[in-house]
């Protein structure tokens, strides 16, 4: 009861809210198919805004579940759900501007520049896909039995997701990301060198702080291990 209540809206909405956030991302296509890119970036906008009201259930969702070792229900249907709604949210975002230019800067601008949210949003995405091919597929039979859950894509495209998600997750302690998009080079410089120091550790605090909150690494390893095909529970269980 303890768990399911830091997501304050219950197991129903959770799964109806990933249902629809799985809808929105599956009616994309890679670089918005026969919807025209001004109009795809503008839905993917105002889409990021309306998932931002549900970013702090979503952490405690996620926060409180993971620590927890079951198999049965409703728990474990939350849990999942929570993890689609991360995934599906960065599939609608990757079909929108394109496998190959998912980077941290657009990680996280679409999260408003939230390090936490960034982090959280991630983390469940690559909590998700970080499991073995045949551990996610039974999942997925399991999940499938659900009258409001729709289907992952196909392993190829998760694949990819996956292969994205990891390289932003790397660049996010980057000056690119530190700064915000649209700085030009004049106002950089009018910043000076101590206040872009000051902004860089900032930023990079800010963001150590979220990957320690959210116990990002053990997901990390585990996704790493997944893409490498290498076997890493061991190592997060030490992370």
């Amino acid at each position: 009861k303890d768990a399911v209540s830091s997501w304050a809206y219950g197991v129903a909405v959770a799964e109806t809210a990933a249902a629809g956030v799985a809808c929105f991302s599956l009616g994309l296509q890679e670089n918005g198919g026969d919807v025209e890119e001004s109009e795809a970036l503008e839905l993917l906008e105002q889409f990021s805004f309306d998932l931002d009201y549900l970013a702090a259930d979503i952490f405690g969702g996620l926060s409180r579940l993971e620590q927890l070792s079951f198999q049965l229900q409703p728990e474990a249907k939350l849990l999942q759900a929570l993890q689609r709604m991360c995934t599906f949210a960065l599939i609608a975002v990757c079909r929108t501007v394109g496998y190959h230019q998912l980077s941290a800067k657009v990680v996280f601008e679409w999260t408003s520049r939230d390090a936490r949210w960034s982090v959280v949003l991630t983390k469940g995405a690559l909590a998700m896909l970080g499991p073995t091919d045949e551990a996610r597929r039974a999942a997925a039979v399991a999940a499938a039995k659900q009258p409001t859950v729709v289907a992952l894509p196909k392993d190829a495209e998760l694949v990819q997701l996956r292969s994205a998600l990891l390289s932003a997750v790397a660049a996010l302690p980057s000056p690119d990301v530190a700064f915000p998009a649209g700085l030009d080079a004049e106002a950089e410089d009018d910043l000076g060198i101590t206040a872009r120091n000051l902004a860089m550790s900032r930023h990079r605090t800010e963001l150590a702080e979220a990957v320690a909150t959210c116990e990002l690494t053990g997901t990390l390893l585990a996704a790493t291990g997944a893409a490498c095909g290498a076997d890493t529970s061991g190592m997060a269980g030490q992370a």
